[in-house]
C-alpha cells in the first residue's frame, strides 16, 4: 500500500539541496565534482498515478561515475518526508551519492572489474542486483562509522526502515506478502546498518526482518566491507571475495521468477545503481586502459569479453578495426613454423597506450631544402624590396622594366637534432613468453615502436629465433605489430650475418616489403660480384661502406631478450661495431645475470634496461646524454 504523495515545497528544497552539496562536499575535503547535484522531480504523470495509488516503479538517486553528476531522486524524499527534517535527508542522500565517488567504487574500472566477477558468479541479471547492493553497503559501512558524516546517514536510513515498517503493517493481507518478498535484501541491509549504528554509538535502525533468518545478520556482520589496504588492483581482488560471500548471503533473498531467474523491480530501492548501458565508449575505454595496466591478460580478456556479451555493438574498442587484414610480408615469413598472432594486436596495443618513452634526439645528418635565385621575373609594387633585381634597370624601379628574383629551392645535408628511425630486433625463441600469454618482451616492442611512429619515424623489425622474419623500416605500425605478436620458438641464435645483409641490401634499395628465403637469395645473386663476395664470404664489414655507415647513423637499434643466446660473442661484437654509428638499446627479461654479466662487457654506446615486471617499463628514457661526471670521481659529504 503506497500513500498519497505529499505536496513537497520545490523553491525551499531547491535551496537545501545548494547549502547541503557545498557542506557535504566540505565533509569530503572537497572533491573534485564539477556538476552540482539536482533534485530528480517526478513527472506530471507521475505525479498523478501516485494520486490515484496506481503502482509503479520508484525514481532513485544516483551518480554517473563519468560525468559525476549527481540526481536526488523526489521518490526518495517522498519515501522519508513524514519521518525525517528534509535537510537531513537531503545530506544523507548527498552523504550516499559523494560516497560513491569518494569511497567505492570511486571509478567505473572497478564496476566492471566486479561486474564480471558477479555475472561469472551468478548469472547477469542476479549478479548485477548483488553488485549494485554490495557498492552500496561498502559505501554506507564506511560513512556509518565515520565520526563527520555518520549522522545524517544513520537518520536517513532510520527513516527509511519506518517507511519499510509501515508499508507492511498497513497493507492488506494481499499487499503484505508482496512487499515482504521485495524488501528482504533491503531490509536485511538496513538491520546490519543498525548494528553499525550501535557500534558508532547512534541509534539503532529498527526494522522487521522477522521473516528472514537471523544468522544471515550475523553471517553479514563478519565481512569486512572496509577494504583500504594496498593498491586498486590488490583491493579489487580482495572486495571480489567479499562480493562472492555477500552473494551467497542474499542471493535467495532476491525476489526472482523461477522461470529465468529474472530480477522484479524493486519499487523501494534507494540508489538506482550502476548500469553498463549508461556508460559511453570513450569512458568503458577509459576503465578499460587502467584494467589492462593493472590485471592479468587473462582477467582484462574476461571483463572485455563480458562487456562484449552485455553491450554488443554499443561498444566499440578503440584498439580494435572493424576489417582487420592486416598480415605480416616480410623476408623469412614463407617459413611454415611461425605462429601468427594477429587476434592479439588489440591487446597489446591498448596495453602499450597506457605507457610512456621518451626518446632524445641526436645529431643527424638530413636532407634540407636551400633556397637559390633560380629566374626574374616583373617587379610589382608591393613585392619585398630584397627581392629587387638592382641590374635589371640600372638601380631605378621602372614599371614593366625592372625584374625581381624567384626563388628555386635545391637539396643540400645538414646536420640537425631529430629523433631517428628505430630498428626492433625481438627474441621469439622458445624460452621467451609467447605472445599469447602476458609477454614483456612483445608489449617493450609495442611501446617503443608506437612512440617512435607517433614521432613520424618508421620503424623496422627482425623476428628471430634460429630463423628470422625480417621487415623494412616502415610507417605502417600495423604491420609491425603484426611481426611484434608472430612467434617462432625454437633456439635462440641471432643471425648477424642476416642483418648485415639486410642494411646493405637497403642501402641498395633492392630490399622487397614481401619475399620468402629462396627470392632473397636470388636478389643477392643480382648483386655487383664485389658485394656478391661480401654476403658470401660472410664478411661484411659496415666500416667498408659510407652508406651503410649513415643508415646506422639515422636509426636507434633496439635488442629485446631473453639472453642466453648461443652465439653471444658474435653479438657483442657485431653491436660494439655499430655502437660509433647508432645507439645501441637493449631490453633484457627476466635475466638478472645476464644483465650483470653484458654490463661487464662495457658494451660501447649501448643502453641496457633490465625488465622483470610492466612496472619496469614505464617511464623509459631511450638515448640518454653520457654522464659529465665519472661514477667516484666524487665525494659526499657526511
Amino acid at each position: 500500500m503506497k500513500k498519497r504523495p505529499i505536496k513537497l515545497n520545490k523553491k525551499k528544497l531547491e535551496k537545501i539541496l545548494e547549502k547541503s552539496w557545498e557542506e557535504i562536499k566540505d565533509r569530503y575535503y572537497h572533491p573534485l565534482l564539477k556538476s552540482k547535484s539536482s533534485i530528480a522531480w517526478n513527472s506530471k504523470e507521475t505525479t498523478e498515478l501516485d494520486e490515484r495509488e496506481v503502482p509503479r516503479n520508484s525514481n532513485k538517486s544516483k551518480i554517473k561515475l563519468g560525468s559525476h553528476e549527481v540526481s536526488i531522486a523526489e521518490d526518495n524524499l517522498q519515501q522519508v518526508s513524514r519521518y525525517i527534517d528534509p535537510k537531513i535527508a537531503i545530506d544523507g542522500l548527498h552523504i550516499h551519492e559523494i560516497g560513491h565517488y569518494c569511497i567505492f567504487p570511486k571509478d567505473l574500472a572497478t564496476v566492471l572489474f566486479l561486474h564480471q566477477v558477479a555475472a561469472a558468479s551468478f548469472g547477469k541479471p542476479v549478479g548485477e542486483k548483488i553488485l549494485n547492493l554490495y557498492l552500496d553497503v561498502v559505501d554506507d559501512s564506511e560513512n556509518l562509522l565515520s565520526s563527520t558524516r555518520s549522522f545524517e546517514l544513520s537518520e536517513f536510513y532510520r527513516a527509511v526502515s519506518l517507511y519499510f515498517n509501515d508499508m507492511i503493517n498497513n497493507a492488506d493481507i494481499n499487499q503484505k506478502g508482496e512487499i515482504l518478498k521485495n524488501t528482504k535484501p533491503n531490509r536485511l541491509i538496513l538491520a546490519y546498518y543498525g548494528y553499525l549504528g550501535i557500534k558508532n554509538g547512534k541509534d539503532k535502525t529498527n526494522v522487521y526482518i522477522g521473516d528472514i533468518p537471523e544468522e544471515k545478520l550475523e553471517k553479514l556482520k563478519d565481512i569486512d566491507f572496509s577494504v583500504k589496504q594496498g593498491q586498486d588492483w590488490q583491493m579489487e581482488y580482495i572486495h571480489s571475495t567479499n562480493l562472492i560471500t555477500f552473494g551467497g548471503l542474499i542471493k535467495d533473498l532476491l525476489y526472482t521468477t523461477n522461470a529465468e531467474d529474472c530480477i522484479i523491480e524493486n519499487p523501494f530501492e534507494i540508489d538506482k545503481g550502476f548500469n553498463l548501458e549508461e556508460f559511453t565508449t570513450d569512458e568503458i575505454n577509459e576503465a578499460l586502459n587502467k584494467l589492462i595496466k593493472e590485471h592479468g591478460k587473462i582477467r582484462y580478456d574476461a571483463i572485455k569479453e563480458h562487456i562484449k556479451v552485455i553491450l554488443g555493438d554499443k561498444f566499440i574498442d578503440d584498439f580494435v578495426k572493424k576489417t582487420d587484414k592486416t598480415k605480416i610480408h616480410g623476408i623469412g615469413i614463407e617459413r611454415s613454423n611461425i605462429q601468427l598472432n594477429n587476434e592479439l594486436i588489440a591487446y597489446y596495443s591498448r596495453l602499450a597506450s597506457v605507457y610512456g618513452v621518451s626518446i632524445a634526439k641526436k645529431p643527424l645528418t638530413i636532407d634540407v631544402k636551400e633556397p637559390y635565385p633560380e629566374r626574374c621575373s616583373e617587379f610589382s609594387l608591393g613585392d619585398p624590396v630584397q627581392r629587387l633585381n638592382h641590374f635589371s634597370s640600372g638601380g631605378k624601379i621602372l614599371p614593366a622594366i625592372t625584374k625581381k628574383f624567384e626563388d628555386g629551392y635545391g637539396m643540400r645535408q645538414d646536420k640537425a637534432f631529430s629523433i631517428p628511425d628505430l630498428f626492433l630486433i625481438i627474441d621469439s625463441s622458445g624460452s621467451m613468453d609467447n605472445p599469447t600469454n602476458m609477454s614483456y618482451a612483445v608489449l617493450a616492442g609495442f611501446i617503443l615502436a608506437r612512440n617512435y611512429a607517433k614521432n613520424g619515424k618508421k620503424v623496422g623489425l627482425m623476428n628471430f629465433s634460429t630463423d628470422a622474419l625480417l621487415i623494412e623500416p616502415t610507417r605502417d605500425i600495423d604491420l609491425i605489430n603484426s611481426g611484434l605478436c608472430a612467434y617462432w620458438g625454437g633456439g635462440t641464435v641471432l643471425n648477424i650475418s642476416k642483418i648485415k645483409e639486410y642494411f646493405l641490401l637497403m642501402t641498395e634499395k633492392k630490399l622487397p616489403t614481401k619475399e620468402t628465403d629462396g627470392d632473397y637469395e636470388k636478389i643477392i645473386e643480382k648483386l655487383s660480384p664485389e658485394k656478391k663476395k661480401l654476403f658470401q664470404d660472410k664478411m661484411l664489414n659496415i666500416t667498408l661502406d659510407t652508406k651503410v655507415q649513415g643508415l646506422y647513423n639515422r636509426i636507434d637499434n633496439v635488442l629485446i631478450t631473453d639472453g642466453g643466446i648461443a652465439n653471444l660473442p658474435q653479438l657483442v661484437d657485431y653491436m660494439n661495431s655499430i655502437a660509433k654509428y647508432t645507439r645501441n638499446i637493449v631490453f633484457l627479461i627476466n635475466n638478472i645475470a645476464d644483465y650483470n654479466r653484458w654490463k661487464e662487457q662495457a658494451l660501447k654506446n649501448t643502453q641496457i634496461i633490465l625488465i622483470n615486471k610492466k612496472e619496469d617499463l614505464l617511464h623509459l628514457a631511450i638515448g640518454l646524454a653520457k654522464k659529465v661526471v665519472r661514477e667516484g670521481s666524487f665525494r659526499i659529504l657526511k
